[in-house]
């Protein structure tokens, strides 16, 4: 009986190191994602902390900014389309453009009001203008929100966000010490509703806030490749 383990024990040696190392690369790139793309507040008037609904509150926000050439986006027009227009072209988002509405990721559509972006899985609120960044929101499943309102009732520590809204923005910097060309800070925003029940103050796990921001830094990062791609006459 002892030969089968033994002859076990090695792939079960292999599985545990394949997954620890795995568990490490992850933990590697999520923390090179936190250090280059820091958190930053938004601005009290800013869009992304208006709720879509009265009876809603957003108890957290944040914008994630990348450096980039000012040149990058100075013959793309309006700079804030522009850049938004990169970004839905990431690798990631046009992959799901495609998964959820057989089309593209809807860049065309980003100076429309109600133009629907990703699939159908974002609906443009606010056009980007002239010092005015690109507002769109999305919205969860009525049905899982209100599932877990119920377990929230219950004593359930966690609830579900109802929704919430992103926005791309850019930022002039002028050159900086040391820097030889003009620099933009390009952003992308990130913000999640709640529906008060009593201002409980529950949401959900701290961990997947985490890999939420995780995965916004990332799309960011696409986007700046992305544009960098386009100033360089890749298309």
């Amino acid at each position: 009986m002892a030969l089968p383990l033994l002859r076990r024990r090695p792939y079960t040696i292999l599985s545990t190191g394949a997954l620890l190392s795995g568990l490490i690369y992850v933990r590697s790139q999520l923390l090179a994602l936190e250090r280059a793309y820091p958190s930053h507040s938004p601005s009290p008037s800013d869009p992304l902390l208006r709720p879509a609904q009265p009876s809603q509150t957003v108890p957290y926000a944040d914008i994630f900014f990348a450096h980039v050439p000012a040149r990058w986006l100075s013959s793309a027009g309006e700079p804030h389309a522009a850049w938004a227009r990169a970004f839905l072209r990431g690798r990631t988002l046009a992959l799901e453009g495609r998964m959820l509405g057989g089309g593209d990721a809807g860049e065309a559509e980003v100076d429309r009001e109600a133009a629907q972006l990703v699939g159908g899985a974002m609906t443009v609120l606010s056009p980007p203008a002239r010092g005015r960044p690109l507002v769109a929101a999305w919205e969860m499943s009525s049905a899982a929100v209100e599932f877990f309102e119920g377990l929230s009732r219950w004593g359930y520590p966690f609830r579900l966000m109802s929704g919430g809204r992103h926005t791309w923005s850019v930022v002039r910097e002028g050159k900086g010490e040391g820097e030889e060309e003009e620099m933009v800070l390009v952003g992308f925003g990130a913000a999640h509703d709640y529906e008060r029940e009593g201002d409980d103050g529950k949401v959900i796990p701290r961990w997947t806030i985490r890999v939420h921001r995780a995965y916004a830094r990332w799309l960011l990062r696409e986007g700046v490749e992305e544009l960098e791609r386009r100033a360089r006459g890749e298309e």
